[in-house]
C-alpha cells in the first residue's frame, strides 16, 4: 500500500501543496474554506503528516518546551496547566523537564530542546546558569524566563513581582504594630527570594528597623526545615513574635509547627508569608499571606512566548512583565 503524502491531501482538497503545509503549521493561516476542505481530505485519506519532514523544512517543531526545579510543587503544576491548556488551542503539543534545580539538568534539557529544535522554551532557573543560558539565547533567542527574573539574562521574562510582595506583607506586619520579626528563608541562589527580602528590608528600614541576624534563617529547603527552625528559634530567649516566611513550602511548616505546639495565633504569635491558595480555607487559624495565582502566571507567559513566535522578529526588544499579588488575612 502506498503512503498517503501531502501532494494526496492538496490533490482530493483541490488546494496547493503550499495550502496544505500552511494548513499542518497552523490551519488558521488559510482561509476557513480551504482549512475546512484540507481537514476533510485529511480525514478520508488518514492522512499522518511525518514531523520530521517538516522540521528539516520549518526547522523548528510544534512543541513547547517548560523547563523547571520541580513539578510537583502546586504552584509549577498550575502554572504548566494552563500553559498546556493555552498552546493545546494552537496545536503545540508541551514537553515538561524536571530539573531539580541541578545545573547541569538543567543545561543538559536546554541542549536537547534546541537541539530538537523546540518552538520555544519556557525555562523556571535555578540560578546557576546564567552565562550558560546568555550563550544559548545567541543562538535560540526563542527561550524566555518564567517565574524567576534574571536581570542579567536579555530575554523575555515574566514573574510575581516578588520585591513589592516582600514589602507588601512586612508593611502590613508593621501597620498592625509589629517591630521584631523572625524571618525564615529558602534557598540563598533563589532570585525570588531575593527579591521578597529586599522588599522586607525596605519597608523595614522606612521604620528605622533592621533584621535580626539572630531571627533570621536561610536555605531552608521544605516544610520540615521550616518547622524545625522555627521550632529551635522558638526556645531562644527574647523570641519575636511575628514570623514571615519567604515561600509556600516554609509557611506551611510553620503553620504545621504552630499548630502541633498550640501556638497561640494570632493573640500571641502572627504569622505571614506566601500562598498558591487562600490562608482563610487553609488553615486553622488567622494567618497573613501574599496570594501567588500560578495559573495567571502560566497564562502571561504562553502569550508572551506566542506573540514572539507569530511575530517571527527574534530580534525584537525584550519585554518583562511583572504580575501584582493581593495580601489575604484571615
Amino acid at each position: 500500500m502506498n503512503r498517503i503524502t501531502i501532494k494526496d491531501v492538496a490533490r482530493l482538497s483541490g488546494v496547493s501543496i503550499s495550502s496544505v503545509s500552511r494548513y499542518l503549521a497552523d490551519p488558521a493561516s488559510i482561509n476557513p474554506a480551504a482549512a475546512l476542505a484540507v481537514n476533510r481530505a485529511i480525514n478520508e485519506l488518514n492522512y499522518i503528516p511525518n514531523p520530521f519532514a517538516q522540521n528539516l523544512k520549518s526547522e523548528t517543531t510544534k512543541n513547547i518546551a517548560i523547563i523547571l526545579p520541580d513539578i510537583s510543587d502546586h504552584f509549577f503544576s498550575e502554572a504548566c496547566k494552563a500553559i498546556c491548556n493555552l498552546f493545546y488551542m494552537y496545536n503545540y503539543s508541551v514537553t515538561i523537564c524536571d530539573t531539580g534545580s541541578d545545573p547541569e539538568k538543567e543545561r543538559r534539557y536546554i541542549d536537547e530542546m534546541v537541539k530538537y529544535r523546540s518552538a520555544g522554551i519556557m525555562l523556571v532557573p535555578c540560578g546557576k546558569n546564567t552565562e550558560f543560558i546568555k550563550d544559548v539565547l545567541h543562538r535560540f533567542p526563542r527561550l524566555m524566563l518564567l517565574d524567576r527574573l534574571e536581570r542579567d539574562i536579555q530575554t523575555d521574562m515574566v514573574s510575581v513581582d516578588n520585591e513589592r510582595s516582600g514589602y507588601i506583607l512586612a508593611r502590613y506586619m508593621l501597620d498592625k504594630g509589629q517591630r521584631r520579626f523572625m524571618i525564615l528563608s529558602g534557598s540563598e541562589y533563589s532570585v525570588n527570594m531575593r527579591y521578597r527580602l529586599s522588599g522586607i528590608q525596605k519597608a523595614l528600614k522606612e521604620k528605622d528597623i533592621e533584621i535580626e541576624d539572630d531571627f533570621s534563617i536561610t536555605n531552608l529547603m521544605n516544610m520540615r526545615d521550616a518547622g524545625l527552625a522555627f521550632e529551635n528559634l522558638l526556645q531562644k530567649n527574647n523570641c519575636p513574635r511575628c514570623i514571615l516566611a519567604g515561600n509556600t513550602h516554609l509557611l506551611e511548616g510553620v503553620v504545621i509547627t504552630a499548630s502541633r505546639m498550640k501556638l497561640s495565633v494570632p493573640e500571641e504569635y502572627t504569622l505571614g508569608g506566601f500562598s498558591v491558595e487562600d490562608p482563610r480555607y487553609i488553615f486553622p487559624f488567622p494567618v497573613a499571606a501574599i496570594i501567588q495565582r500560578p495559573a495567571e502566571l502560566g497564562t502571561q507567559a504562553g502569550e508572551m512566548l506566542l506573540k514572539r513566535l507569530r511575530s517571527g522578529n527574534a530580534q525584537s526588544k525584550p519585554r518583562t512583565l511583572l504580575l501584582n499579588t493581593d495580601l489575604v488575612s484571615g
